[in-house]
């Protein structure tokens, strides 16, 4: 259904911006019913004993991080809850361990329809949490981009077809929004990967079975990587969501992610939808 959402107000180390939480918003309230708003609360371990008295100023130091994070995390959980928006708004807490935040907020994610996170581009830290919300919650990602201008209706979405596994999943997992848009386009980028005729056959025929009927687009190759041209292609077309698989594995703790999932976790310049 889609209309459950858990939206994470990261405190540290980079703070979720509070000016673009009512655009955020707004864009929520074009398919939401219940938005859980959870602060993340850092929880520093005591390395102290383990390193030696010689770093002594160390609990200090960590008490102090946890005393900003969890002002961070109540302001901007102020913030989010008084924007007058048309869906039920609720706060809640998460303490998570300073160097496992992504698990800690995965798990939680779990209990929801999908998360939605307000992402700033190039941060690593929100790369990496945003890695493990997709590859360890069991549930869809929205990413929006805290430094672009988000559209307040989800009425055109562009779907990135590569006729592999994820991006079917994908598509499964968001058919309420695209069976409730009002135009969508279905991305193909040739450059990056052959695909199939009869895939792209195949999924026409899937959309047009939820009455939707799809156009077929070309996105055009550029030095900058296929995320960037798939993400383009989509604005270019009017589009307010892009849908993508996200590709990858975990070994040895690394995330071994494909060109366009790595691309778009690194730089999201529109909403974007991940599932896998």
């Amino acid at each position: 259904m889609l209309t459950d959402v858990f939206v994470p107000l990261f405190s540290y180390p980079e703070e979720t911006a509070a000016e673009a939480l009512p655009h955020f918003a707004k864009l929520l309230e074009a398919f939401a019913s219940s938005v859980t708003y959870c602060g993340i609360e850092i929880d520093v371990p005591d390395l102290a004993d383990r390193w030696g008295a010689q770093l002594a100023a160390i609990p200090q130091m960590a008490a102090e991080v946890e005393r900003k994070s969890r002002e961070g995390a109540a302001r901007l959980l102020s913030s989010a809850t008084s924007i007058a928006v048309g869906f039920d708004a609720h706060a809640t807490t998460l303490r998570a361990p300073f160097m496992n935040t992504g698990i800690a907020v995965a798990k939680q994610a779990r209990n929801h329809d999908i998360t939605a996170a307000a992402v700033r581009a190039g941060s690593a830290d929100g790369r990496a949490i945003s890695e493990h919300i997709l590859f360890g919650s069991g549930r869809p990602l929205l990413l929006a981009p805290m430094d672009a201008t988000l559209p307040t209706s989800l009425d055109q979405v562009a779907i990135a077809w590569d006729g592999g596994a994820s991006i079917y999943r994908a598509v499964y997992d968001a058919m309420p929004l695209i069976m409730r848009a009002k135009a969508v386009v279905v991305l193909t980028a040739p450059d990056d990967k052959d695909i199939a005729a009869n895939s792209i056959e195949a999924l026409v025929g899937y959309l047009q079975r939820h009455a939707v009927e799809p156009r077929i687009a070309e996105a055009d190759a550029s030095k900058r990587g296929v995320a960037h041209d798939l993400q383009t292609a989509a604005l270019s077309q009017q589009a307010d969501l892009l849908v993508m698989g996200a590709y990858g594995h975990s070994r040895l703790r690394e995330f071994i992610l494909g060109g366009a999932t790595a691309g778009v976790l690194g730089r999201t310049i529109m909403p974007v939808f991940m599932s896998r």
